[in-house]
């Protein structure tokens, strides 16, 4: 099944990325975000009952920096967190959310069938913390050919 457009594909491969405006409904929308919150709650929770980070938990959860040195302390703990990592490695919701039927039939028309997961991310920069400046991801993974990361 095909979701793009020849003209989608063109953009796509023209600037490296796409906008794909209603690739989810607002229910998913939502249910993500709860998700997420949930995962930060359980993080917490862990965190407030022991006083550490805690192994594994870290690999998941990630703070803000600025938040760890103290330097910002906001009020909504969902906004002292910078980036969740590997979400479908460690919870079952964003693992049925990585084999999402949109996302994965436009990945495929993008890339063809063969294609595998490496990474689940979501980042999450909270107000008044450091900006990300741009850079390729591939620095980092050193993944090759090039054309094998959407």
């Amino acid at each position: 099944m095909s979701f793009l457009t020849e003209e989608q594909l063109l953009e796509y491969k023209t600037n490296g990325y796409l906008v794909v405006r209603g690739l989810l409904s607002a229910q998913e929308v939502h249910d993500t975000k709860q998700e997420i919150h949930q995962i930060i709650d359980d993080w917490y929770e862990r965190f407030e009952s022991t006083g550490k980070e805690g192994a594994g938990w870290q690999e998941v959860v990630n703070r803000d920096p600025a938040v760890i040195n103290g330097d910002i302390a906001p009020d909504d703990r969902y906004l002292t967190v910078r980036k969740l990592y590997r979400m479908a490695g460690s919870n079952e919701f964003f693992l049925k959310q990585a084999k999402h039927e949109k996302s994965t039939a436009i990945v495929k028309q993008i890339l063809g069938p063969d294609i595998r997961l490496l990474q689940s991310m979501a980042l999450l920069k909270p107000p008044g913390t450091a900006e990300k400046r741009w850079h390729q991801d591939n620095a980092y993974f050193r993944l090759t050919p090039l054309d094998v990361v959407v």
